[in-house]
């Protein structure tokens, strides 16, 4: 498509007034100075050029009338959309980034690129050209491959890979258009430019004894990596003591200081300070009271980061890791010392190269002698840096001095000439014998003087005179030219003398008039093609789509280039992203008579984009108590969309609704989103409603019985627990604590039996229930049916155990002997120490262990014998009791029964 090119008047014929005529070949020919007006393309870094091509200097022109010429052409031409860079990663050019690494590929989208001949460069941090490709299409993709190594062979010289490139649109002539800019890092080898800077208001420049002087300081990582473990540190000023700090903006900085009114050293780190950030601080000192007048109070501030020495790499600028500002000791009150300030003389250079931020700008770099000071002067500031670019004209440095004096001097940089002359073929008039156009040999313009004198030429119609490499370098002259039309046009000669770098140091221009007699009339419309239509999804993200939706292409009778636009239905420029939907571009063909036609292509865009779905979290819980359910709130999945709102719907996998109860177990919910175009997308989320409540569980009643006779145990039937559930049928077990099955008999004593009720969910709970059985019946005794008989009756003891009447004895929870029966008491018939008893006492001696007794063998002569009764007694561990009695004689005569008259003396054992 070509656009900016001047479009001839339509006309029916040629005998138009010759005033028409006159007007526009004087405006075609201000155009076609002004159209190439741009400044030297030399080979300075980064100014537009590769390393060894031979530049082509264009027409510079200054005048009012050249800038009148421009806003014209502007007003005639139609403008294209402002040329524009955007950087991508990766040859798709979908991802925008402006942030690299070593061996990544770099994608470029340029717009508004082709309405002149333009070309784009990649340029890197040392300022050269690593890459040049023509502008063909509008939008056009570029990539380039960031080399993978950290440094390059670039001619003779090594240059470093990282850092920041400049991607560059020039014109043919090596004119800057636009550019952008992108940051390669080396991952392996991080670096980090941190600086700092000092200043002192223009309030603090000057200080009285016993005040406070304030500086400002400003931390910055230049990058192109964050800096890590970044420390400023600043020493409280000779001649003061410290005050205050405070940080004014950026990133939080951890600070230790000294104590008020000492001194020492200010010390702030920040674990990460991101490239391209920054901080900044005041610090604040109190000058001495005894500081004379015209002290200098300089303060110093150090910056360093940890990023670099971690990786082996260097401080890319270690100089700005540091800076000094300084105040100075006035007499109280105000004023200050006397300071006498001279400026240098004034200084007279010429051009010899053009800002490095404009290549537009011709100057030169200036160096000036500092200014002569006399008396206490403070610090001395400058309006214009030294040693920098000064631009071509006049400049007014001004010098002042913190105590107020002040002087300025002229820097002049004059513009350096060495035009050659420049002499025009002779103009042209032919005859085009009825045809659209006709080829005419122009000849060629001749130059004298100047040096390494190049020429170039451009017609009033628009048509290229010269063929161009790729760097708009190396410009061969079209052979033949390109036919001209009816009419005249009007060729611009232009000479330009360069030196040996390469810069422009002159330039002189003639004209040429092509005068084109008898060309027929061009009514016919030109013939238009449009690009084919164009359906395709929408970019990743977007609810629209970058397309290069080609140009349209026309013939004509009599242009051999006629002009094709584009105007898009949704009024946006061609370049731009297509919306979902379908947009309509309509092309136009229009020669160079003003004929024109038309053809519709059509950008369908679609969406087939599905939403971005987001589930709530899973939930697990426990039932609702006393239900095998929970009432859960699962909240609602969220959805985004590229080309707006998306609806969220949910189904659970048992169909019920979503508010409903959620019963034992895990219940899925389906979540789905759909977007305006029926893109959906779906999770699922798990809603777990686990039982953790046990049953509810009766036990039977306790039970106490009595042991089974002849037996220590008892037959019992303890029935069986009962349990009810939240969740259904509960399994119910019983266990004895002594091991035995539940329908054995159970023995003397307490047994537990422990009730357990297990759901299905594995919850349990238990209860417990008691078997008492007790041992109610009495031990047995046997007696062997003996009375011992004690003869003589000489009133000595006789020893008497159970074991003499007891032939055995049995218990049926016991084992039992005769052992374990003791005496519990003994009773005599006859009273003790009776008349004609012997006169003795203790007749009846029980052990103290009630298991013997001894007897005394004597009676009363005038009884009828002596009858001892012993009474036994047998407890078994229930406590259960059986006594018995046995009769021990003493006879009144050898072998007589004695007769029994009952107890007249009891003697009662310590055994119950």
């Amino acid at each position: 498509m070509r656009t900016g090119s001047v479009p001839k008047s339509r006309h029916n014929s040629f005998v138009k007034p010759a005033l028409r005529l006159t007007v526009f070949l004087s405006i075609a020919a201000l155009l076609a100075v002004s159209l190439y007006t741009a400044s030297t393309a030399g080979a300075y870094h980064g100014g537009g050029v590769g390393a060894g091509a031979s530049p082509v200097s264009p027409v510079k022109t200054s005048s009012g009338s050249s800038q009148r010429a421009v806003a014209l052409w502007a007003a005639m031409v139609p403008q294209a959309a402002s040329p524009s860079i955007v950087t991508f990663l990766g040859a798709g050019c979908t991802t925008p980034q402006s942030d690299f690494v070593l061996g990544q590929t770099v994608c470029a989208h340029v717009t508004g690129g082709t309405a002149l001949p333009r070309r784009l460069q990649f340029v890197d941090p040392s300022g050269f050209v690593r890459q040049t490709t023509n502008i063909t299409s509008d939008p056009q993709d570029i990539t380039f491959d960031i080399p993978a190594t950290q440094t390059s062979l670039v001619g003779n010289t090594t240059v470093d890979n990282r850092g920041t490139w400049r991607v560059n649109m020039v014109s043919s002539r090596g004119t800057l258009v636009t550019r952008t800019t992108f940051v390669v890092t080396d991952p392996a080898r991080a670096e980090a430019d941190v600086s700092v800077s000092k200043s002192v208001t223009e309030a603090n420049a000057t200080v009285t004894a016993g005040s406070s002087s304030t500086f400002q300081i400003e931390v910055r990582n230049n990058g192109p990596n964050d800096a890590k473990d970044v420390i400023l540190t600043d020493v409280v000023p000779a001649n003061t003591t410290f005050n205050a700090m405070v940080q004014r903006s950026g990133p939080t900085f951890t600070c230790t200081v000294p104590a008020t009114n000492g001194t020492g050293t200010i010390t702030c780190t920040i674990s990460t300070l991101a490239a391209g950030a920054s901080a900044d601080f005041d610090f604040a000192y109190g000058v001495n009271p005894a500081a004379p007048v015209g002290t200098t109070i300089t303060n110093t501030a150090t910056v360093s980061s940890d990023t670099s020495i971690a990786t082996g790499a260097e401080d890319p600028e270690s100089g700005n890791n540091s800076a000094t500002a300084s105040s100075t000791v006035v007499a109280s009150g105000g004023g200050s010392p006397t300071c006498t300030l001279t400026c240098p003389l004034d200084v007279n250079v010429q051009s010899n190269t053009t800002d490095p931020n404009n290549p537009n700008q011709p100057g030169a770099v200036v160096h000036y002698d500092a200014p002569t000071t006399e008396g206490t002067c403070g610090t001395i500031t400058f309006s214009h840096c030294n040693d920098c670019f000064f631009p071509q004209g006049v400049t007014v440095v001004s010098v002042s001095e913190t105590t107020g004096e002040s002087c300025q001097f002229n820097v002049t940089v004059s513009a350096t000439s060495n035009a050659p002359t420049i002499s025009c073929p002779s103009n042209k008039e032919v005859d085009a014998n009825g045809a659209c156009s006709v080829v005419v040999n122009v000849g060629t313009a001749t130059a004298t003087g100047g040096e390494n004198v190049t020429i170039f030429a451009t017609r009033s119609d628009g048509k290229p005179m010269y063929n161009c490499d790729s760097n708009g370098q190396n410009c061969v002259r079209q052979s033949p030219d390109y036919p001209f039309g009816g009419g005249t046009t009007t060729i611009t000669w232009t000479a330009t003398s360069h030196n040996a770098a390469g810069e422009e140091t002159g330039n002189s221009s003639c004209t040429q008039t092509i005068t084109v007699n008898n060309a027929t009339e061009d009514t016919t419309a030109p013939v238009i093609t449009c690009p084919a239509n164009i359906t395709r999804s929408n970019d990743s993200g977007q609810c629209s789509a970058a397309i290069n939706v080609g140009t349209a292409t026309a013939t004509d009778n009599c242009d051999s280039n006629p002009t094709v636009e584009g105007t898009r239905s949704d009024g946006q420029a061609l370049s731009d992203p297509y919306p979902k939907g379908t947009t309509t571009i309509h092309w136009t063909a229009t020669d160079s008579s003003g004929n024109s036609s038309s053809c519709d292509q059509t950008v369908t865009v679609n969406d087939t984009e599905a939403p971005a779905i987001s589930c709530p979290a899973n939930i697990t819980r426990s039932t609702d108590s006393g239900t095998c359910a929970a009432n859960v709130d699962p909240g609602t999945a969220t959805a985004t969309d590229n080309c707006g709102a998306a609806s969220v719907s949910g189904t659970r996998s048992d169909a019920q609704p979503l508010n409903a109860p959620y019963p034992k177990g895990t219940t899925t919910i389906h979540w789905t989103a759909t977007d305006g175009s029926g893109n959906t997308a779906s999770c699922d989320q798990t809603v777990t409603v686990n039982d953790t409540e046990p049953p509810a569980i009766t036990c039977p009643a306790n039970i106490t019985t009595s042991t089974e006779p002849g037996t220590c145990s008892a037959h019992v039937a303890p029935g069986t627990a009962t349990a009810t559930d939240n969740c259904g049928s509960t399994t119910v077990t019983g266990t004895r604590s002594d091991g035995q099955p539940l329908t054995d008999t159970y023995p003397r004593g307490t047994t537990t039996i422990t009730w357990s009720a297990t759901d299905s969910s594995g919850n349990q709970s238990s209860c417990a229930q008691t078997i008492t059985v007790s041992d109610t019946q009495a031990p047995t005794i046997t007696f062997n049916g003996q009375t011992p008989s004690m003869w003589p009756p000489n009133h000595s003891y006789h020893t008497f155990t159970a074991s003499n009447f007891i032939s055995s004895v049995s218990d049926n929870c016991d084992s039992v002997s005769v052992n374990d029966v003791y005496i519990t008491k003994v009773t005599s018939d006859e009273t003790e120490n009776a008349a004609g008893s012997g006169s003795t006492l203790n007749d009846i001696v029980i052990a103290a262990n009630c298991k013997s007794v001894q007897l005394r063998a004597e009676r009363i002569n005038s009884g009828n014998g002596r009858v001892y009764t012993i009474y036994f007694k047998l407890v078994d561990s229930s406590g259960n009791v059986t006594t018995g009695t046995a009769k021990v004689y003493s006879p009144k005569n050898q072998g007589e029964t004695p007769g029994d008259d009952g107890p007249h003396y009891t003697v009662t054992s310590s055994c119950p």
